[in-house]
């Protein structure tokens, strides 16, 4: 299992350059086999609005960092995973996204 982001464009606004906005995108991923054929399973963990500068750091809008957590805990319940792999996963969203 592995966190995939992605960025969606959230427009243009050229009050806001030289920083980027866009919607950025936690999905679980897990690739399996079953019998035989590979099987790729995806859970979207949630979705922000982020303005990112251009030295890579990145500003939350809206207060889309806030409810992020409580989505992907709620998601997260219901997913089969060793304690390993589930501390994996939230070091891995917590190096982008802040847990506060």
């Amino acid at each position: 299992m592995y966190i995939k982001w992605s960025k969606q464009a959230d427009g243009f606004h050229q009050a806001t350059f030289p920083l980027k906005k866009y919607r950025l995108s936690a999905t679980l991923m897990d690739d399996s086999v079953v019998d035989g054929v590979p099987v790729q399973q995806s859970i979207l963990l949630g979705r922000l609005v982020v303005e990112e500068s251009p030295d890579g750091t990145l500003k939350f809008l809206l207060g889309s960092h806030i409810h992020f957590w409580p989505g992907v805990h709620e998601k997260l319940k219901g997913v089969e995973m060793s304690p390993e792999q589930a501390s994996a996963i939230f070091a891995s969203l917590a190096a982008v996204i802040p847990q506060s």
